[in-house]
């Protein structure tokens, strides 16, 4: 009884480290994705913060950046397109519920004219989600 109890322990241990590494490999491909995206569209830091300040911004590079870290991340494929499961399942591991994620999907991620917008707007939505 006592081998099992140990071998359920270690497992535990080696799964929570596994789960932090791949979180830290994860945290690294957004910093560099964030670095690229910077690079490729022009973005200015102060247009970046005040996005992180929640503050709306109508920048067309600010667009160009939220639309390269949605192909990045594959919210979009190449040709702008929402891949709809991909936003869902990465909302439902930031909130931890389903029925959230699913709000937040019904309610942000709408196509709009331009894929720039299409990332722009939900990327907006989502903000104002976190504030409330």
């Amino acid at each position: 009884m006592k081998i099992v109890l140990i071998c359920v322990l270690i497992g535990l241990v080696v799964a929570k480290q596994q789960k932090q590494d791949t979180l830290d490999e994860e945290k690294e491909k957004m910093k560099k994705w964030t670095q690229e995206c910077i690079q490729e569209s022009g973005v200015t830091s102060e247009i970046l913060q005040q996005l992180r300040n929640q503050k709306r911004v109508e920048d067309p590079k600010l667009k160009e950046y939220t639309f390269c870290t949605f192909k990045k991340n594959g919210f979009m494929n190449e040709d702008g397109k929402l891949q709809y499961d991909v936003i869902k399942s990465t909302l439902m591991k930031v909130s931890g519920s389903e029925e959230e994620a699913n709000k937040v999907v019904k309610d942000c991620v709408v196509e709009k004219s331009t894929p720039q917008d299409t990332a722009f707007e939900t990327v907006d939505c989502w903000y104002r989600y976190k504030k409330n």
